[in-house]
């Protein structure tokens, strides 16, 4: 086989190349692949065996499977006795991506030392402000010692690579004293300790879920470890890493990175790897999947109901005003029938509001809700939404219980055990008036005081308003919802009641119409929070009465 000829091109002198076919655009491919050389290496002699035409980087360059596949070197000074700290070479690294490389996505294929460079550098940008993490599509360690290696081995093999006439002891000393990279590099270093401990909580596995998605990573890791390798120990180069991301080779430490040919299994390795870094979705995406992750991951903590029934009626003709103040002018009624459903009660009281505009509900809402009228103008005309958020404004203004007693009527709050048939009703405490908004505590009596901490099933009625301009109405599931029937009904003779969904995940939903004026809609399945339906209705205008004219 005759060697394919490749052109490397200086970036950054001493530091930065990029090894490019004869005769190849120098255009910027889709992916980049950076390999990054280890302790004693350089970017020439680490990857090339003496008695083979293509070194490791050139055979990548040139595979006809892998076109979209720039092919970068990275070096850095290794060899001296006061070589920089790796946390230095990761900076170096840092800026010579950031200055040189355009493609859309960064694998790393690094051998030894030149791993935790890697991991260093990913861990940087995971904890500093820059958003290059979101270029990482993958790293590839061969023999990279991920919990430090025996330094006394290490200097061994600096002794025969460079023929110090000196004893083991004096050469020891001085590695230990001087050089930062091999007191770095030996097992329960300071810095082997705190590398991996960053590394689990951010990138093993994608982090930590309590740690902020910008601050973590999730892209392919592959481990390459040698049988014949003296240097790193098996359990090192495996690290944190299970059989799925594990290779073992008939290689020694060296050898790891020096394939011959397209043949070898060093290079399959890598080849497949890469093909498999090709199909994962893009780095961005891959953010936005981990947040809509983190979401679904934190629903086990949340608040959790079952069995939720609820039951609304809505009047067609305004509201009159009622002896105790109840009813604002263009507001119609309407009633919640039934909202029952079980859950743990954690505390002794139950809150029940009213928040006008999304802002207002985000602001004021917890757990300790049984429920919450929010009423959304965002839909309306400017001047209408003005006049009704007015109205609701002069009705609070006139005192906590005038407000209330404008806004609700007949609120009735009771719980009773699971496992029980009584009913202990709660009765109205303390209101407090929020921005846009006013908060009835329920507080829970000593009768029912041993509910508390139990499974309960709460039930809620009352009457309330909506704005004569408003002809929907959304049912939010801001809990884990195991099983529901939602059953809305319109008063009069509506000319349509429509229902549209919006449901996390894939619950299946049975609805069933009763003309045009009620619909019940049901689900045996777990609803995620984040889900909800939608209700809308309308009226025919009145038509004139030509035989009066």
């Amino acid at each position: 086989m005759e060697s394919t000829i490749c052109v490397k091109k200086i970036l950054i002198t001493d530091k930065l190349f990029r090894l490019l076919p004869d005769k190849a655009s120098d255009s910027p491919r889709e992916r980049a692949v950076v390999f990054v050389h280890g302790f004693l290496g350089n970017a020439d002699d680490t990857w090339k065996a003496r008695e083979a035409r293509d070194s490791f980087p050139s055979l990548l360059a040139t595979d006809p499977q892998l076109p979209d596949f720039d092919i970068f070197l990275f070096q850095y000074v290794t060899k001296d006795l006061h070589p920089p700290a790796i946390e230095n070479i990761a900076g170096q690294l840092r800026f010579a991506i950031k200055e040189h490389l355009r493609n859309d996505s960064i694998i790393f294929l690094a051998h030894s030392m030149g791993g935790l460079v890697c991991m260093s550098y990913i861990l940087s940008l995971l904890t500093g402000r820059e958003k290059g993490i979101r270029l990482t599509g993958g790293l590839l360690l061969y023999g990279t010692p991920m919990s430090g290696i025996e330094w006394a081995k290490y200097a061994r093999l600096v002794l025969k690579l460079f023929s110090f006439k000196l004893t083991p002891i004096g050469l020891i000393d001085r590695l230990v004293n001087a050089n930062r990279q091999v007191e770095a590099l030996t097992a329960g270093s300071e810095y082997i300790d705190r590398l991996n401990g960053n590394w689990v909580l951010r990138v093993l596995n994608g982090g930590h879920p309590e740690v902020p998605t910008e601050q973590r990573a999730w892209f392919p890791v592959r481990v390459v470890s040698g049988n014949d390798d003296w240097v790193v120990k098996e359990s090192s180069a495996r690290g944190f890493y299970s059989e799925i991301d594990w290779i073992n080779t008939d290689k020694d430490h060296r050898e790891l990175v020096k394939p011959k040919n397209r043949l070898e299994m060093t290079y399959q390795v890598a080849s497949n790897f890469l093909r498999e870094c090709r199909e994962w979705m893009n780095p961005q995406s891959l953010l936005k999947l981990r947040r809509q992750i983190d979401d679904m991951a934190d629903v086990h903590r949340r608040k959790c109901i079952a069995d939720w029934q609820f039951q609304l009626s809505f009047d067609s003709d305004d509201c009159k005003v009622l002896p105790n103040g109840f009813a604002l002018p263009g507001f119609r009624a309407f009633s919640v029938l039934c909202c029952s459903y079980k859950f743990l009660l954690t505390h002794n009281f139950l809150k029940f509001g009213f928040a006008l505009g999304g802002i207002a509900a985000e602001s004021i809402w917890s757990d300790d809700f049984v429920f919450l009228h929010s009423l959304r103008l965002g839909a309306l005309a400017d001047d209408l939404s003005n006049t009704i958020r007015q109205r609701i404004k002069e009705a609070l203004g006139e005192g906590e219980e005038s407000g209330w007693r404008r806004l609700f009527d007949d609120v009735v709050v009771r719980i009773r055990s699971s496992k029980e048939d009584r009913w202990y009703q709660l009765k109205a405490g303390a209101l407090e008036k929020v921005a846009d908004g006013l908060i009835r505590i329920f507080p829970v009596d000593s009768e029912a005081a041993n509910l508390v901490g139990k499974e309960v099933v709460a039930d809620v009625k009352f009457r309330a308003l909506l704005p004569a301009a408003i002809t929907d109405y959304t049912v939010s599931f801001p809990w884990l919802c195991d099983g529901f029937t939602v059953r809305i009904a319109i008063d009069g003779n509506p000319s349509y009641l429509v229902e549209s969904q919006a449901m996390r995940g894939v619950p299946r939903l049975e609805s069933k119409a009763e003309k045009q004026r009620a619909i019940e809609t049901s689900s045996r399945d777990l609803i995620l929070p984040g889900s909800y339906l939608r209700f809308e209705w309308g009226f025919k205008e009145a038509v004139p009465d030509e035989s009066r004219r």
